[in-house]
């Protein structure tokens, strides 16, 4: 078990829609949605994004570039629906909720896919980093935004 982090778009993407051939086993299947919480794994991801010590973080850290967490967005609604509260009435339901371009993510996790060392050390992180720029530049070439969600 354990938390994973996953993508989110700001539109869904239907199988219908430009996509890279063989990615998603949904491809193909008409009006399909893109469902990244279902094919991607992002455990490794996960656990390297929220350990400020991991090689992935100080990689970031010395490039002076966002860290994977950053693109990380949950709303107000999210936050207090996932600990089994209702929301307050001076709260606004999207508060907090950003969007991202895929683009700023892409170039961050190419920087991360540079460093050799990183990835020896663990080939399930080097995976998911893989298969999230994958599915972000499906994201791109749909014109979408994205943020990182949790699966707890």
């Amino acid at each position: 078990m354990g938390s994973a982090l996953y993508p989110e778009f700001d539109i869904p993407i239907f199988a219908n829609t430009p996509v890279r051939r063989g990615l998603f086993a949904l491809i193909g299947k008409k009006n399909t949605e893109l469902e990244p919480i279902v094919t991607f794994g992002g455990k490794a991801l996960a656990h390297a994004a929220y350990d400020d010590g991991s090689s992935m973080n100080l990689i970031c850290e010395r490039l002076g570039i966002q860290k994977i967490v950053d693109f990380y967005s949950e709303s107000a609604q999210e936050a207090f629906d996932k600990i089994g509260l209702e929301l307050p009435n001076d709260l606004n339901a999207d508060e907090g909720l950003k969007w991202f371009n895929p683009l700023d993510a892409i170039r961050v996790i190419s920087h991360i896919l540079m460093d050799d060392n990183l990835l020896m050390n663990n080939s399930q992180l080097k995976s998911d980093l893989i298969e999230l720029k994958s599915i972000l530049e499906i994201g791109h070439i749909n014109k979408r935004l994205f943020r990182l969600r949790i699966d707890i």
